[in-house]
Order: structure tokens, then sequence, then C-alpha cells
């Protein structure tokens, strides 16, 4: 992985994967590799290596996380620009799960105003603005906008994926 190429191909039984790593941190490095190259924001870095995915032939997927403390419901409609934005054929909608040992975790333990959604070893999400409810309710309008849209519909017909679209719309309606 590098500033130039920051994905890598991999071939597992036949099928192509591509690892692609990008944190927050690495953002700058990746968008802006020297300092004569104007900053990339991230919508423009990850289409870049996505369409660079999908063109070498392999299907992508990205996680979107729901739910983080200082999260407000008009924040979903941003991560769904950037999920259409990106394109990715198999985008993953989540509430952020703040498991034990992370800054996130710890983070939380300090906040006076959000709190755990339950008390095992491992919460579910984390209570804020949102409740759990409302972040389910989110996610799953999330999974239904983005997979419904006529154009992901049309994409998939024209690579003979009925029988995948058929799966995703029973994912839906159980």
């Amino acid at each position: 992985f590098d500033a130039s190429r920051p994905w890598h191909k991999r071939v597992i039984d036949d099928v192509p994967f591509a690892l692609l790593g990008i944190t927050l941190p690495q953002m700058a490095d990746i968008a802006s590799p020297d300092p004569h190259t104007r900053f990339h924001g991230i919508e423009e870095t990850l289409s870049r290596a996505l369409g660079e995915i999908k063109a070498a032939g392999i299907d992508t997927a990205c996680f979107f996380m729901f739910g983080f403390p200082d999260a407000h419901p008009g924040d979903m409609d941003d991560i769904l620009s950037l999920a259409r934005e990106i394109a990715p054929t198999y985008p993953q909608f989540h509430v952020t799960a703040p498991y034990p040992g992370t800054q996130l975790y710890d983070d939380v333990l300090g906040m006076p105003d959000v709190r755990f959604s339950d008390e095992s070893l491992f919460p579910e999400e984390i209570e804020g603005r949102l409740s759990l409810r409302e972040l389910k309710a989110l996610t799953r309008r999330a999974f239904v906008s983005y997979y419904l849209r006529p154009s992901y519909i049309v994409d998939r017909v024209r690579r003979g994926e009925l029988h995948l679209l058929g799966k995703q719309l029973r994912l839906f309606w159980g």
C-alpha cells in the first residue's frame, strides 16, 4: 500500500480481492502524496481507488458506521452521500459498537451525556443523541435507500446478477 496505490490485489480460490486500508490519519498522505500536489478530499481519493479496483474486475465493499457519541440524525445523510459518491458494490451500514480496550470505549466512559446501550462486556452501541432503536432504523433505511436505487438495480441487471439482487431483496424483507 502506498500513496499512489493504496490497495493490493489478492486471489483466493480464483476469486480476486482488493485490500484497501485507509484510516483518517493516513488520508492526508494518500490524498496528497507530495507537498507540491493539492490535497484531495476523502470522496475523491476513495472514488479514485475504488474506480481502479472496479476497473481491475473486483467488486468492492465498504463499511459505514452510525452512532458515534457526537452523531446527529443528519449525519446519516452525509454518510449516504459518501456511499453514493464512492459507489461500492456492497456497502455495509452498521451501528458503532464500543469494545473494551478501545479508545472509543474509554472516551464514552468519561462522557456524562453518553452511555452504553447495555451492561454486557460488549455493548451493542452507544446511546447519546440517538437511541439504539433510532440507530437501527437509520441503518435499515440506509440499506434500503442504497440497494433499491434505480442505478444500483440497473447495474446489477446489466452485469447479469439478478440472482444476487434477489438475495439482497430477501434480506430486506426477511
